[in-house]
């Protein structure tokens, strides 16, 4: 397997986090579309597009094909402007199942099998966290206004029995 982060070294890193809008780099593309992570080498004209999905467990495969079809026509954009995609939707489902699509991309970006693991089990756990904060604030006009889920997350307990 080609590891694609391996013979350049000018990678750059942009991620959409947060309030801050991440700007694809119009070096390569203009698009509004805006991918979770994006990495490129200007040296070897290569872009790599990440896209993050945590829906519920039964519509991983739904997911990934909707993602795909959303971000199609940017790849084919930054292919006819002379750059080499690759393109990876890395699936989580919202109870904590991790698809195949995460260490896949992974592997594919050099990462080595233990710490493939324990980024996949942190996903795992990042996105039951998240799914448990929206099921627990379900009925708050505003989460902000949540001081129990507030203090029960500041004091580490929050998956103990309510």
């Amino acid at each position: 397997m080609m590891i694609l982060l391996k013979h350049h070294n000018d990678w750059v890193l942009r991620v959409e986090m947060g309030k801050e809008k991440m700007e694809f780099p119009p070096g390569i593309c203009v698009t509004e579309l805006r991918p979770d992570i994006v990495l490129y080498s200007r040296e070897g004209k290569k872009v790599i597009v990440i896209e993050l999905t945590c829906p519920i467990e039964d519509n991983i495969p739904d997911a990934q094909v909707r993602k795909t079809i959303k971000y199609l026509p940017l790849i084919n954009e930054i292919k006819e402007n002379g750059w080499t995609p690759t393109f990876f939707t890395i699936e989580v489902g919202a109870r904590g199942l991790v698809s195949n699509s995460l260490p896949f991309c992974l592997k594919r970006l050099g990462v080595r099998r233990l710490m493939i693991k324990r980024l996949c089990k942190a996903a795992s756990l990042a996105a039951v966290s998240c799914s448990y904060t929206i099921w627990v604030c379900r009925e708050q006009p505003s989460w902000d206004d949540n001081r129990e889920f507030r203090d029960m997350m500041s004091s580490g307990n929050m998956f103990r029995d309510q």
